[in-house]
């Protein structure tokens, strides 16, 4: 029986050896698991960092950009409330426009009734003046002709 107890002290030790093995195998295989897990753990971190960095760049751009558009909608509802009074300006600018427009078609209308009545009345004053100088040319004459019959009965011959 001892024979069968020394055979079964080395099975326990060589199982033993066997489990101690199986162990360290295991240890490693855990381990080495673990490092790939981590490796991968790591890998995905640095990648989710990258990602983060990135939207974080992105969300920054869009947050610059929105800051930018509502600058530009402010600026644009300054100028959209000036509107109402620039078209009240306009049609004052447009009334007044009109009023001036018929305003100078008077005047347009005045000139040409001015112009023709000076041409009428330089016509006028033509005829006068060719009047005035052939009664100025007879006057001349008549007292020409008065000058002479008084010389001629005061000096009979």
């Amino acid at each position: 029986m001892q024979l069968a107890s020394e055979s079964n002290e080395k099975a326990v030790k060589i199982l033993k050896q066997q489990l101690q093995d199986l162990q360290k195998q295991m240890e490693s295989s855990l381990h080495g698991d673990t490092n790939m897990k981590l490796q991968r753990i790591l890998d995905e971190k640095c990648y989710l960092e990258k990602e983060v960095e990135s939207l974080q760049t992105v969300l920054e751009f869009k947050v610059a950009d929105i800051h930018r558009l509502r600058k530009e909608n402010l600026e644009m509802q300054k100028e959209l409330d000036k509107l109402p009074s620039a078209k009240r300006e306009i049609e004052k600018l447009k009334a007044r426009n009109e009023d001036l427009r018929a305003m100078l078609d008077e005047k347009v209308r005045t000139e040409r009734q001015l112009r023709s009545e000076s041409l009428q009345l330089k016509e006028v004053c033509e005829r006068e003046v060719k009047s005035n100088s052939q009664l100025s040319m007879e006057n001349e004459e008549l007292q020409w002709r008065l000058k002479q019959a008084m010389e001629r009965h005061r000096n009979p011959e």
